[in-house]
């Protein structure tokens, strides 16, 4: 296996690879990838059952590195553009054909121009056990209550063009049924966002944090102890920790 290297955006295309935007430098300085991952024909899993591990790891809490298929239902949306394609946000697999990701990470974006990236985990790194596969998106579906000024019901679906194998590091995860109450539970948040606040560096490996969920009324108290008047629905989960340090900002729009 070898690392995928940063260069010229350019002289990638001449290559007849494509450039992704994981090296802070657009579509100029870029990560060159091949433009088509092979499909593995290893790690398939029969009658998979939703939200199980099928690989040994280690657990991981706190916002360290997952490790590798710890996360199987873990999805990288991806934005293409001309020259170069960007991981935008993350999604979880639901069902062979869909991915529930963001509405504002998708509304504004064609589905042709939207890939779904399933069992990545180091976005650069190609010593990983399977490679990852990537999908094309034949429609999206976002929440028509969806509001870009409060974030109200931002959820969305991506139809995949073609249902997915599932292997042993590519797993749905399960859906919670109607009336389900998670609170006082933890819940985790993965994705590959920046670690902290106006950081620019965008880590290799995908990320994990622990959250505990809260009752809405805690949080708008705590927003309101902090002098922020902050909206939140009851179709909104409320996660995380009074003292922040760790949250969905720091891993943002992720797998939960």
């Amino acid at each position: 296996g070898s690392a995928y290297s940063c260069g010229l955006g350019v002289s990638c295309w001449i290559q007849g690879k494509r450039p992704v935007d994981l090296c802070n430098g657009g579509v100029i300085w870029s990560c060159c990838v091949p433009r088509n991952a092979e499909p593995s024909k290893e790690g398939m899993v029969k009658d998979a059952l939703c939200g199980r591990t099928y690989l040994r790891n280690s657990k991981v809490v706190g916002g360290e590195n997952a490790k590798f298929g710890q996360q199987p239902w873990q999805a990288a949306v991806v934005k293409r553009s001309f020259l170069s394609q960007k991981i935008s946000c993350g999604g979880a697999l639901v069902h062979e054909r869909w991915i529930l990701t963001a509405a504002h990470c998708v509304d504004r974006t064609p589905a042709s121009n939207l890939r779904v990236r399933l069992g990545e985990h180091s976005i650069r790194d190609t010593t990983e056990r399977y490679p990852h596969e990537e999908y094309t998106v034949r429609r999206k579906i976002v929440n028509e209550g969806f509001d870009r000024r409060n974030f109200k019901n931002d959820i969305a679906l991506l139809e995949l063009s073609h249902p997915v194998v599932f292997r042993e590091h590519i797993i749905p995860i399960c859906l919670p049924s109607k009336g389900d109450n998670f609170t006082g539970g933890f819940a985790t948040v993965s994705g590959w966002g920046r670690l902290k606040y106006g950081q620019s560096y965008i880590p290799n490996i995908l990320q994990k944090v622990s959250v505990e969920v809260l009752e809405n009324e805690k949080c708008k108290t705590w927003f309101k102890d902090k002098g922020r008047r902050e909206q939140i629905y009851d179709t909104m989960l409320c996660a995380g920790y009074k003292d922040g340090g760790r949250d969905s900002c720091q891993v943002p729009t992720a797998s939960q």
